[in-house]
This record gives structure tokens, sequence and C-alpha cells, in this order.
């Protein structure tokens, strides 16, 4: 027995030596072309080989093949190999017929024919179904580098996969390198004509590098879909560094660092729809529905999601730049110079997002809800009105194109209403303010190609207003006995303004002062002029006076030597502004004391 199976055994060795002999001494030329006709069976495609093959037993019977060019019918791709070991069919041999069964690729250089994301996406189906007749026998790759378009170096490097069919269902693993990062991913496919999208049943992908993570577990259903229904969980450990490696800049200073989504819904090549939600980003947690589609010609995203607790703060620059009451960031930044026409019409964008609780450095409010709309180009920011500090705070923001010009306009508003000063954060440039209500609002305006310009050319206009408002260290009334010649009377009056009001326009390095008007319960100062922003420092101009007492039977003039209201014969007193926000100067205006003395 052990003989004849010896026998068997050797005779099946001679069998197959024969048969590879026999092809290797077929002429180069005929082995070389039915080589070619074989794989371009095999894989459907075009096959070029440039040496003729070479006969080889060392791990089975097999061929090896140098020099070889793979190319899809439809030019989508292109796969030029240093070696490519093929293992043929034991079986076939001994009939007589050179059948592969393997397939293992060395030193590839792979070109994808499209560079844009777009094209890629719309390739990805016709890639799947040649991949898929790839799969009928296990094939492995190697030492592959991978180009996009007309790209001189390549964006994939160190390129190893593995692929093995388990009829009628595959798996595939592998690694590659992608500029720092070692990328490894794998596939499990429970019908390998998922591929090309015409299957059903489990499907697995896993991609993991050190910036980021992918996987999804699901099920495609219907057959033939192409969607994933199942989990999906994508996490980064830093989102702005990881946009930098796909040649993309996050606009803003802000952190964009850890983030991490994950939820169940469907998933397909061009699109995700979450039904159940959760994003984390920056620290903050929110939960709900989130959809993106890129398949039609512009790309859309949608979702509403609420917090517990939004964190702001991360983004405070950027709102402060809009606003214009922040210094700007630092200049050269590229997302500054994007046309921001064109970088608005590529996506639609309507995202929705509530918190219990906004915070925005030291200020917290809420409940609240922010929107971000996004549609033909035409951007628009709300922060619906939400309580703040014992008051409310409300913003809105616009940047909409101009079809005319191609410029974009920007506008601007928050409007805070009857905040408590106290719970107000202090600031060492602005008084102290103890006790009293604060309103006002800020409107900015401003016109550009870019966001650079857009924030050059804005203008701001601002108004404050203060009821009951007391100030550290300040005794005001004291001072305005002096200044109106009551200086030797008592002191009458809490140290209270009663009312406060500032009208102007912020400029670059100062703010224009229209009008402010401040009132004790026995005077009123009126002022014009300009307070320089970098050191607060002011310079004002205008009268101080007593208040008003009640004459209706007196017809009072109103051309500046006379106030409605006032007695006659109880003449404004000129004053002068000066010292700095938290520590002011009321002085009298000589000059224009002498001019009405004059008179």
């Amino acid at each position: 027995m052990k003989r004849l199976l010896a026998s068997l055994i050797i005779l099946l060795v001679l069998v197959t030596a024969a048969g590879i002999a026999g092809f290797a001494l077929v002429s180069s030329d005929r082995a070389r072309l039915r080589v070619e006709s074989e794989l371009a069976d095999w894989l459907d495609v075009s096959v070029r080989v440039g040496e003729a093959p070479r006969a080889t037993i060392a791990s089975g019977p097999g061929l090896v093949l140098r020099d070889v060019r793979l190319q899809s019918l439809d030019g989508a791709w292109l796969v030029e190999a240093e070696r490519i070991d093929i293992q043929v069919d034991v079986s076939a041999l001994l009939l007589g017929e050179v059948r592969m069964s393997a397939m293992a690729v060395s030193g590839a250089r792979i070109r994808v024919a499209s560079a844009t994301a777009p094209a890629r996406l719309a390739d990805a189906g016709r890639l799947g179904a040649e991949f898929r007749r790839l799969l009928q026998h296990p094939v492995s790759l190697s030492g592959g580098t991978v180009f996009f378009g007309e790209e001189k170096r390549p964006r994939w490097r160190e390129v190893a996969l593995r692929a093995a069919p388990n009829d009628p269902g595959a798996t595939i693993r592998g690694s590659l390198t992608a500029m720092d990062q070692a990328v490894e991913f794998g596939v499990s496919l429970a019908d390998k004509a998922i591929l090309a999208g015409e299957g059903s049943g489990r499907v697995s992908v896993s991609i993991a590098a050190p910036l980021a993570s992918l996987r999804i577990d699901g099920e495609v259903r219907p057959a033939g879909s192409g969607r994933i229904e199942g989990a999906i969980e994508f996490s980064a450990s830093d989102l702005r560094g990881l946009a930098a490696r796909f040649g993309r800049e996050l606009a803003g200073d802000a952190a964009f660092g850890a983030a991490r989504l994950t939820g169940t819904g469907t998933v397909s090549l061009t699109a995700i729809n979450l039904d159940t939600a959760r994003l984390e980003l920056d620290g903050n947690v929110g939960e709900g529905r989130l959809g993106l589609d890129a398949g039609g010609g512009r790309a859309r995203m949608d979702g509403t999601l609420a917090f517990e607790r939004f964190d702001m703060s991360v983004y405070a620059r950027e709102f402060g730049e809009l606003l214009g009451i922040a210094a700007p960031g630092a200049p050269g930044g590229a997302w500054r110079q994007w046309p921001l026409r064109d970088v608005l019409s590529q996506f639609d964008l309507d995202l929705r997002l509530s918190a219990t609780q906004l915070v925005l450095g030291p200020l917290s409010g809420g409940p609240g809800g922010l929107s971000l709309r996004l549609r033909d180009g035409d951007l628009s920011l709300d922060l619906s009105e939400t309580a703040v500090a014992g008051g409310t705070v409300e913003l809105a923001g616009r940047l909409k194109p101009d079809q005319e010009s191609g410029f974009l306009d920007f506008s601007m508003k928050m409007i805070a209403a009857n905040l408590s000063a106290e719970a107000l954060p202090r600031s060492e440039t602005l008084p102290e303010i103890l006790s009293g209500r604060v309103g006002g609002r800020l409107d900015r305006v401003g016109r550009g190609m870019n966001v650079e310009e857009v924030l050059a050319s804005a203008s701001t206009t601002a108004s404050l207003s203060l009821s009951g408002a007391r100030f550290a260290g300040a005794e005001p009334t004291s001072v305005f006995q002096r200044l109106t010649g009551n200086g030797d009377a008592p002191v009458s009056g809490s140290g209270v303004f009663e009312k406060i009001d500032v009208q102007g326009e912020v400029g670059e390095a100062a703010m224009r002062v229209d009008q402010v008007t401040a009132e004790t319960a026995d005077h009123v100062l009126t002022a014009s002029g300009r307070v320089s922003l970098p050191d607060m420092a002011l310079s004002l101009r205008g009268h101080l006076m007593k208040q008003p007492v009640e004459n209706p039977g007196e017809a009072v003039q109103v051309d500046g030597s006379q106030t409605p209201g006032r007695e006659e014969g109880d003449p404004r007193t000129p004053v002068l502004l000066r010292g700095t926000l938290t520590a002011p100067r009321l002085l009298p205006d000589l000059i224009r004391n002498d001019d009405a003395s004059r008179r």
C-alpha cells in the first residue's frame, strides 16, 4: 500500500513537472501570448507581459512573470508590476491545460486615473466589479505604490494586501503608508457580489491609523442597494491634523482636536445617514440625527443634535473676530484667502444644535439653540434668545452672495438685554460694575471676496445702556456738585448712575463716541469724542448740568444754551472726560468756559 501511494505521488509530480516543462518548452512568444490571454480572460482587462514566463515548482507548479502591465478597459486604473507569481491548477495540468489558481503581485505601481474625490467615487463601482472578478482566486500584493491622476509622487506607499475568497464571500486584509501614517485595513464580505453592487449580506470594514480609525458593521440589504445598514464608529485624535493630511485646511484657529462619531443607520460610498448619532468634538457631546450626502452635484450635510453642555470657548476667537471685539488672528492662514463664493457653493448645510447649558469662557447660560444653514452659497448663523447672567442674549449673522458684483455681503448683530452687571466677567481694561443692569446692541457689516477682505472692510456700530449702575471706587455726586458750583452743599444721592447710554462706531484703533449720556439723581452728563482701544484712554468733551426741573408753563429753547425742562439761568457746565475707562477723570473745560464768559 505504501509503495502504491509513493508511486502515485511520484507520478503526480512527474505529470506536473511535465506539464510545466511542456509549457516552458513552447516558444517564448507563444508562452507570453498565452499568459496574456489567460490573465485577460480572468481579469477582463488589457494585459501586456514584457518578458517570457518562467516556470517554477518552488511552492507548487507556477509561473513567474516580469514587467507586467494591467489596465482596465475604460482606462480608470493602471498597474505596472515588477513581478507576478501565478500558481496553476494541478488538475488542469493533468489534462494538458494551464489554468491559473492564485496570484501574488510584487513591486506594483498603481495609478488611478481620477485625482478628484467625486471622480474617484464614480469609479468606485467599476473598480469594485473588477476587484470582484479578481477575487475568484486568492490574490496578494506587496511593495505597492498608488498614484492618483498625474501625481509624480505616490499618495500611498508600502501597500500590502491579501484577499482570500471563501465562496460566496471573501476576506481582505492589508496595510499601507499614507504620508506619515501607517494604515491597516480589513474587509469581510458575506458575498463577493457586494463589491459590484449586486449582492447582499453581512459586511465588516475596519481602518486604523494613529490619527484616526473607522469601523462599520452591518448588512447590505436589499440586494444591489449598495447601502450598509448597521453601526458606524469613527474617531480621530486630531481632526485638524487629519484634514491637513488630506490636503485640506480647516477654517479658523479653533481646536478641532479629538472627535468621535458613533451611531446606527445606513452607509454607502457617497452617503451616511445616522438615525441615532452621538458626536463628541472638543469635549462637547451631542446626540440626535446626522446625515451627509456627497452623491449629487453638491454635497449636503444636515442634522439635529442635542447637548447637555456645549462649550463654545474654543471658538471664542472666531466669534470675536466676526463681531469685531477681538484682535484678528495671526495673518497668513490660507483659509483667510479662500474664495468664499467658490467654497460656499460646493455644499449645502442645515445643522441645528440645542443645549441645556451654553458656555463661552466665564459666561454660561441656557437653554439655547444654534442653527447653521447654507443654501446656494448663502450662509446664515443664528443663536436663539438665550438666558445669560439674568438677562438674554441673541445673535444672528449672514454671508450673502451678490450675484452682480461677485462679492459677498457680511452682516452680524448681537443683542443683549437686562443682564446683571455683577454676573458679568471682570476685565482689567473695563471698569468694575458692582451692581446694575446692562443691555446693548452690536451691528457689524462688511464686504469682500474672502475672509481677509470681509474682516478688513467691516465696520461696527454699537450701543450700550446701563441702569442702576454703581461702579467700584466711583462717587459721581460729589464730583458733579463741585463742577456745577455746588461743592459746599451737602452731598445728596447714592452714587448710583440711574442711566448710562452710549452710541458709537468701533474702528480698528479707536471707538468714536457719538453720544454718551450719564444720569444720576441730581445731574446729567452728556459728551462725545473717542476712546482709544489699545489702552482705553478717554478723550471726550461735553456738558454737565443739574437734572432739569419740570416747568410746564415755560417755553424752553433747544439751541445748546438751554436744555428742555431746565430752569432759566441754570447754565450747563462744559467738561472734559479724560483718563481711562478704569480710572476716568472729569475736568472743567476751561477753554469753553472762557469762551462762554467772553460772550
